[in-house]
């Protein structure tokens, strides 16, 4: 009885650490940014959770004006869309409904590279946007260097 007790507690504080359960507007402010801005329609987020990383994937829809304020809220760079989403998809193993090449021929790609939590952890940001600027597929991902 108290190894599962125990085995519980276990799972209950990693559902917390890692965002599972955690509601789709929460998930969003914690992995692109606070405030939520008024025009943001979630579409599908999900946390993928791996031995040493945690993946936020996120599908959301936003004004043109809101996307502005989204890409200047990080230091965000340039990256060759089209090129990358092969390698997020396949190296990272998203979700099937996470798919940036629904979003047309002209992807926008921005990432950036951050360390919210310590100097041993690394995440990045990626944004594949379409060329109106109002549909995104986003993905946070965290790895741990123990």
């Amino acid at each position: 009885m108290t190894r599962f007790c125990f085995a519980l507690m276990v799972a209950a504080l990693l559902l917390q650490m890692t965002g599972c359960g955690k509601q789709p507007e929460d998930l969003f402010r914690e992995a692109v940014m606070e405030p939520l801005p008024s025009s943001v329609q979630l579409i599908k987020t999900s946390v993928t959770v791996k031995m040493s990383s945690t993946e936020n994937w996120i599908h959301f829809k936003v004004s043109p004006e809101d996307y502005k304020t989204l890409r200047s809220s990080e230091a965000f760079a340039l990256f060759d869309a089209k090129r990358d989403v092969k390698s997020i998809t396949d190296y990272h193993g998203a979700p099937d409904w996470w798919n940036p090449a629904l979003l047309g021929d002209e992807l926008i790609g921005l990432e950036c590279e951050i360390a919210p939590h310590s100097g041993f952890d690394r995440s990045f940001k990626k944004m594949f946007v379409n060329k109106e600027r109002n549909e995104v597929f986003f993905v946070l991902i965290n790895w741990y260097n123990y």
